[in-house]
């Protein structure tokens, strides 16, 4: 089964960790957020977000890797939305000449 999400964050490695473990710890990471991470000179650290109509990420799998590795990051911080059920709906209907807002909290 598959839904869509939208996922978005940021993570840094601790001092003295090696390119190499590294490599492996976003590679891991990638497969867990089933996205790229970038490296964001600006800011120091690594960067994703992105939307997957077709998603099987879930927070779980995600803490997973988080897990495994967190002796090796310094931060971790990602947020996963689901977007199978809209938090507002917008229509204009011209057939039926209205216009309806849905806002659910």
């Amino acid at each position: 089964m598959s839904w869509e999400t939208l996922v978005n964050g940021r993570l840094k490695f601790r001092e003295g960790v090696s390119l190499e473990e590294q490599s492996q710890i976003l590679e891991d990471l990638e497969r867990a957020l089933e996205t790229k991470i970038e490296y964001d000179g600006q800011f120091d650290e690594w960067c994703f977000e992105d939307v997957n109509w077709v998603s099987h990420i879930s927070g779980e799998k995600v803490w997973e890797t988080v897990k495994k590795w967190r002796h090796k990051l310094a931060l971790f911080d990602a947020s996963v939305y689901y977007l199978g059920n809209p938090e507002e709906t917008v229509l204009l209907d011209r057939a039926n000449k209205s216009v309806v807002v849905d806002v659910r909290y």
